[in-house]
């Protein structure tokens, strides 16, 4: 156990980029349990056009640095 944890664990902040922010096919949730959900369209994707698609997640903690 780390003497420097905080007493409950550390929470835990998610985003996109800002330039994912508004793309309507991503969307992220944060959950209670401190974990996210990543909710994407059906409808918004296109295999012939794109086979792959990264969705970058800045994931950072209330620890300090």
């Amino acid at each position: 156990m780390d003497k420097d944890d905080p007493k409950n664990g550390h929470y835990f902040l998610y985003s996109l980029l800002p330039e994912m922010v508004n793309n309507p096919n991503f969307t992220i949730k944060k959950n209670e349990d401190n974990s996210l959900s990543i909710l994407a369209k059906h409808n918004g994707f296109n295999r012939q056009k794109q086979e792959v698609y990264l969705l970058p997640i800045i994931i950072s903690d209330s620890g300090n640095p």
